[in-house]
């Protein structure tokens, strides 16, 4: 028989192992993977900014809590909320019973709102009037000086429909307030207030 040279018979008895360090070296690859996937950490979820709301009770699901009204000079007003908002969201009546000398003597309006100086902030609300006319919305001082520069002109109509007021602060303080002035124009007239929010932008 013919004898393999030296160097083919080492090559001979080291084929058969071969196979078995290959698969040793997957399964360790494999091992080092699973393992790494388990002990990694998992990436964290990037956080989401929630948007602070700044009125209280702004849909009136409460009643009239955090709201107040103001009825001087002698004019006065009935006010209620009513399940006659848009979409059958609960909403504010304003009915005007008697006016005075100016039409700001009624209005109403959420205090102790705290603002920041050269911040920007939006106030959106849904309003209708019986009859067609003009309100003013402001973010004035609940004190003296009383200044309410900050403020917007908007036209109501019997249809609701939803209004915005974008302003920036005018000053520091914690006891500025939202009112809803201009409301004693005439004897009779109605206004109906839903779904208002305040928030920083």
């Amino acid at each position: 028989m013919r004898s393999l040279s030296p160097s083919l018979a080492a090559n001979s008895q080291q084929r058969p192992n071969q196979p078995f360090r290959s698969r040793g070296v997957i399964t360790l690859l494999m091992a080092t993977a699973l393992l790494g996937g388990f002990f990694c950490p998992a990436r964290a979820a990037d956080p989401v900014t929630a948007v602070a709301e700044m009125l209280h009770n702004g849909d009136f699901s409460a009643g009239l809590t955090h709201w107040e009204s103001e009825q001087a000079n002698g004019a006065t007003a009935r006010i209620d909320v009513v399940p006659d908002g848009p979409a059958g969201h609960p909403a504010l009546r304003f009915e005007v019973l008697s006016v005075s000398d100016q039409s700001w003597r009624l209005q109403w309006s959420q205090k102790r709102i705290s603002i920041t100086q050269g911040r920007p902030y939006v106030l959106t609300f849904w309003a209708r009037a019986k009859n067609a006319g003009a309100i003013n919305v402001t973010c004035m001082q609940n004190h003296a000086p009383w200044d309410h520069a900050t403020q917007a002109k908007f036209e109501l109509t019997p249809e609701w429909r939803q209004f915005e007021f974008p302003f920036t602060g005018a000053w520091d303080d914690t006891d500025a307030r939202i009112s809803f002035t201009n409301l004693g124009t005439a004897i009779g007239q109605e206004y109906w207030f839903a779904r208002c929010s305040l928030q920083p932008r």
